[in-house]
């Protein structure tokens, strides 16, 4: 359970980069080594999760702050 609390964390904390970086316009290439390190993450599940919580809408009352994670950047939603 811990390992998987903190791959939660982890993926939180990557797609905040994701998003940081994103927004401030920084090169596709720096965005895709983000990507990157999400899919090759331990736990890949928890990061398969997270998503299918925000495409189902479950976030909005769970974790609004990765609810707005994922709405500045919805294409984290399928990768």
């Amino acid at each position: 359970r811990q390992a998987r609390e903190n791959a939660f964390s982890m993926y939180r904390a990557r797609l905040y980069e994701y998003v940081r970086k994103k927004e401030e316009g920084a090169p596709q290439e720096k965005l895709d080594k983000i990507i990157k390190g999400i899919k090759t993450e331990n736990h890949p599940t928890v990061w398969k999760e997270m998503q299918r919580y925000y495409r189902n809408g479950y976030l909005d009352s769970l974790d609004s702050e990765l609810k707005e994670l994922f709405d500045r950047a919805p294409e984290a939603s399928i990768w």
